[in-house]
């Protein structure tokens, strides 16, 4: 029998918040606060799975945005972008949960812009 040495395993440091504060003023945040954001080279299934992700937090509710361009264009994402609206339920831990997540796809696909209203 072969024995195998054991798994060192490496703490990964992501970036607590790459969202600018803008989105997150509110500590802990209140009811009914909502945010529109958008990433926009990210593609359908990635959007879906970050709705995924943040629907698992406490107080927090996500719908994806339809995407509002009258061109399609093969580089651009399918979504508009995604909202995220804070119900009664959520507190500052839900927030930092929200931002850890949004950080991690931010390291991985860009940064977060505002999605600009009738744009």
């Amino acid at each position: 029998m072969v024995s195998l040495p054991p798994v060192h395993r490496i703490p990964v440091q992501v970036p607590l918040f790459t969202v600018p504060t803008a989105f997150f003023m509110s500590d802990p945040p209140t009811a009914n606060a909502q945010y529109q954001l958008c990433c926009p080279k990210l593609p359908l299934a990635v959007y879906r799975e970050i709705a995924a992700h943040l629907r698992q937090v406490t107080g927090v509710e996500v719908g994806l945005l339809p995407q509002r361009s009258a061109n399609f264009d093969y580089a651009q994402s399918q979504v508009g972008g995604i909202l995220i609206r804070y119900t009664a339920e959520a507190d500052a831990g839900s927030q930092q949960r929200i931002e850890q997540i949004l950080a991690y796809y931010a390291n991985r696909y860009g940064d977060w812009e505002a999605v600009q209203q009738g744009k």
